[in-house]
């Protein structure tokens, strides 16, 4: 009801602003509706063979000068997650209305200071990397102040604000982790700068049967350089943790890129090694194509060294040339990566073809060894001055657990055609031979729509089934559940 209450008021507020013509203001507006058939335990459970899922996502920003407001809240009936479990499923509450963004920002050109919510990234991310992710469930940001000043060769960064909890420690959702950072970059010279940063993060560990709070603190010290020239451009950064002064929680974390521009190529060459250096602060570069961990049950910085190198060739406008390759092992070289990645794109006249091929193994000794080769075709032409769009892909995945071993394919099709304010899609997929997501010969067919019925306005209606898979996104991997229904996304910017 407060918040309720709070949106209200804020929105009144706004409402008087904007009335005055000083004051500019831009937000966008969504409606979602999910149609969808649920899972078997769901139905045994509640006798519901199909459910309905809304939800209404409100973004606004108004502006004055220097100064910025803005507010943005998403209501659910109840929330549809996408990478839910059955039990998530069972259990989800019935409304839900919460606060994703409020804030007022004052930006000049010398410094930036916000204080609600906000987003914040040191260097790489490697050492701090606060965002919000909606699509892939990722909330790392931060409530509290920011202030960021732009002083010539002098770049100092100070915020401290309230986080969510890890989900593997969540008891309260009033209980919040405490972070603190300064990074403090200067450019000695025009191409050639150091940077030094201290995170604080205190680590809510308060238990069901505890009294009073309990905070685990972390303390994260980070050095980086950075140099570029017309032909070369490096950075590299180091950071070491510690937990409450234990020589059993201490970690590190190297990482280092190198890019080269001679003529017509392009040199790329990355290296990272991790030991211990894992936290919810930490979006640690995978330095691979795939994005994808060591292993799936292995977690991203507590062990690992990886290389990378890709070249680029651009003999002309007409063709380009890629190829990524990527191997990373855990420090007793028993897990181990590979990862390959090729491209070729031509354009003709009347048409663009880009062929792709993706190769990645993965194996722990003695455990476990799984092989994914994806070969993928591209096409964009025109049809009596329509765009359309063709892409098929072939992934091949073997995998063996043990003593046992099984393989499988999977063959899909998509076919994209664009109007003036309208544009289709249609998806086949199938697969032969069973995995874990799927059985032999299970087809899954899609189609949407897209149209424009307003200058502002965009309407999106799918119907039909997306097969279930992983889903991948900077060493952190998800299942995506089958989705069988449809999907209505209404949004309107103004």
């Amino acid at each position: 009801m407060k918040k309720i209450i709070f949106a209200s008021l804020f929105i009144l507020l706004v409402s008087n602003i904007i009335a005055q013509d000083v004051w500019d203001f831009s937000g966008i507006n969504d409606f979602e509706l999910y149609y969808r058939k649920m899972t078997t335990e769901y139905q045994e459970k509640y006798g519901d063979d199909y459910k309905i899922n809304l939800a209404h996502k409100f973004q606004f920003q108004t502006f004055y000068k220097a100064l910025q407001m803005g507010i943005s809240f998403n209501s659910y009936m109840p929330k549809y997650n996408q990478y839910s479990s059955t039990a998530t499923e069972l259990y989800a509450e019935d409304h839900d209305l919460y606060f994703k963004e409020y804030y007022a920002k004052v930006e000049t050109d010398n410094f930036l200071t916000r204080i609600g919510t906000f987003e914040a990234v040191i260097g790489s991310g490697m050492v701090l990397n606060g965002y919000y992710d909606e699509d892939f469930e990722i909330d790392s940001s931060f409530m509290g102040l920011y202030y960021a000043g732009f002083y010539g060769k002098f770049q100092p960064k100070i915020f401290a604000g309230f986080m969510e909890k890890d989900e593997l420690n969540y008891q309260d959702e009033n209980e919040k982790d405490i972070v603190g950072a300064i990074d403090i970059e200067y450019d000695i010279f025009e191409n050639f700068g150091l940077a030094t940063a201290f995170v604080l993060h205190n680590i809510n560990q308060k238990l069901e049967d505890d009294v009073d709070n309990d905070y685990l603190k972390k303390v994260i010290y980070n050095g980086r350089i950075h140099f570029s020239s017309d032909i070369l451009e490096f950075s590299g950064e180091y950071a070491h943790s510690e937990e409450d002064n234990d020589e059993n929680l201490k970690g590190d974390a190297l990482y280092a890129n190198l890019i080269s521009y001679l003529g017509k190529f392009t040199f790329v060459a990355a290296y990272k090694d991790y030991k211990n250096f894992n936290s919810k602060l930490s979006d640690l570069p995978t330095v691979n194509h795939s994005e994808e961990p060591l292993l799936d049950s292995h977690e991203l910085g507590l062990d690992e060294k990886g290389i990378m190198g890709e070249i680029k060739f651009i003999p002309n406008y007409e063709n380009e040339f890629t190829i990524n390759y990527a191997e990373g092992w855990s420090e007793d070289k028993t897990i181990r990566q590979s990862d390959l990645y090729a491209e070729y794109k031509r354009e003709f006249e009347f048409i663009t073809i880009k062929t792709e091929y993706l190769h990645l193994e993965k194996w722990e000794e003695d455990k476990y060894w799984k092989k994914d080769i994806e070969p993928i075709l591209s096409l964009d032409f025109s049809i009596f001055e329509l765009p359309v769009a063709l892409k098929a892909e072939y992934q091949i995945v073997e995998e063996s657990i043990g003593q046992s071993s099984d393989t499988h394919y999977e063959p899909k099709l998509q076919a994209d055609i664009a109007f003036s304010k309208l544009s289709l899609s249609a998806i086949a997929e199938t697969q032969k031979g069973d995995s874990f997501e799927a059985n032999d010969e299970d087809i899954w067919l899609g189609f949407e729509i897209s149209v424009n019925i307003l200058t502002n306005t965009e309407l999106r209606l799918f119907a039909g089934q997306e097969k279930a898979g992983k889903v991948c996104r900077n060493g952190v991997c998800k299942i995506q559940p089958e989705f069988d229904g449809v999907r209505l996304e209404i949004s309107t910017t103004f």
